[in-house]
């Protein structure tokens, strides 16, 4: 678990939310709010992705796009 600062939020004491970043699909690896994850929902022409331990992973793509080799991008076609 890892204390992520709230995005937006403007608070004097400022808010955190914990996130397991191993498994957070939007703050994958890192709190997304401070530029260290990355946001797996995000990822362009992905449609089904998960978080593995602290890395993006695409299981599929929208049409248009196929899975890059390394399963973490799409590549438009």
């Amino acid at each position: 678990m890892e204390a992520c600062p709230i995005k937006g939020l403007m608070s004097v004491n400022g808010d955190y939310e914990c996130l397991d970043t191993t498994t957070e699909l939007e703050s994958c690896g890192g709190c997304a709010s401070t530029g260290a994850g990355q946001d797996c929902t995000a990822i362009e022409g992905a449609w089904n992705v998960a978080c593995n331990k602290g890395s993006c992973a695409v299981y599929t793509c929208q049409r248009g796009y196929k899975v890059a080799r390394d399963g973490k991008s799409c590549i438009k076609l």
